[in-house]
């Protein structure tokens, strides 16, 4: 067997190409254009389908926002370097990605979290315009499903009037979360930068506050097939999802990992948003163990879009591997 070296290759492709050139042959148009430049009309919409059972997932992608390393309390430079060079990321300061999920049953669309609505960073507030590339209309929402209450979260819940963005949705939120967010001695103890949270999350859910319902079990039925999953420590009332349907499954997990190039490998560590962070560490455990020996399907509201895939082992640690596209739903 003859070996051809990469050299030889794009030897042999510069003697083809003049070779025709010589000959006369006429360059494709389409090649012809490329030649030019010019700039891109933007990447195709963030919106991805996929189905446990006859329930449909739809991922609307909100954009990304970027953090400080030293939200992760536990984590050195070098050691977040090395693990952004094994990911083929760029080094010092954290991409976070921010995704939010539509839901379909048989009976009810719901729809978990909001993202970052008009938030503050210049990357965040694609809600609204994947939720139109998906087909779907704010007011086709029948229950909004808040897993808690940080502003990447909930600030898409309202209308830059202060109105109710999805006006005939039924709010849920676990009675934990919305104790916490309206509760003054709460946001007192607050550290300065989250003060302003609990008014956010109190004029949000205000708009909401004739149809809310408030969860209070792990287990919980939402709507057929949909049940309340307890992550407590990231905040007091911290929830996910669990999806099912026959023998299909999957988890929609939040805030379990908010760096996945970190924190798969690095479990241990933490985020400077957890007002508990021992309890949050445990609960990310709890999951990543789970996830991996039943070998559940997972989503998350940072994990990078389209953020559905497999938590595998590594040793002592875990890996996320990322699943095939579903060609037909």
């Amino acid at each position: 067997m003859t070996h051809t070296s990469r050299r030889d290759f794009l030897s042999a492709v510069a003697v083809t190409t003049a070779g025709a050139a010589a000959l006369g042959a006429t360059v494709p148009a389409s090649a012809a254009q490329a030649q030019h430049t010019s700039k891109a009309p933007g990447q195709v919409p963030g919106v991805y389908r996929w189905t446990v059972g006859a329930i449909t997932v739809t991922a609307i992608a909100d954009g990304y926002s970027t953090l400080p390393l030293a939200i992760v309390p536990g984590a050195t430079p070098e050691a977040a370097d090395a693990l952004a060079r094994e990911a083929f990321l760029p080094t010092g300061d954290l991409p976070c990605i921010v995704n939010t999920f539509v839901i379909d049953t048989p009976s009810k669309r719901l729809l978990v979290d909001t993202g970052f609505g008009p938030g503050p960073g210049l990357h965040t507030g694609k809600i609204w315009e994947n939720l139109t590339a998906a087909g779907i209309a704010p007011s086709e929402i029948d229950a909004l499903v808040l897993t808690h209450g940080h502003p990447d979260h909930i600030a898409g819940m309202l209308t830059k009037e202060g109105k109710a963005a999805f006006p005939n949705a039924e709010l849920f939120v676990h009675a934990r979360e919305h104790a916490y967010w309206t509760d003054d001695a709460a946001q007192s103890k607050a550290p300065d930068f989250q003060k302003g949270w609990f008014d956010l999350f109190r004029t949000s859910a205000a708009a909401y506050a004739k149809r809310t319902t408030l969860f209070d079990r792990n287990d919980q039925e939402i709507v057929s097939g949909v049940r309340v999953l307890e992550l407590f420590g990231h905040t007091p009332g911290h929830s996910g999802l669990h999806l099912s349907d026959g023998n299909q499954e999957h988890l929609i997990w939040a805030d379990i990992v908010h760096f996945p190039h970190l924190q798969f490998a690095r479990p241990e560590w933490g985020v400077g948003f957890d007002v508990d962070p021992d309890l949050a560490g445990k609960a990310r455990k709890t999951m990543l163990d789970m996830a991996a020996t039943d070998r559940i399907g997972v989503s998350g509201m940072h994990l990078a879009f389209p953020a559905v895939g497999h938590v595998v082992t590594r040793g002592k640690a875990y890996a996320f591997e990322q699943s095939r596209w579903q060609f037909d739903l």
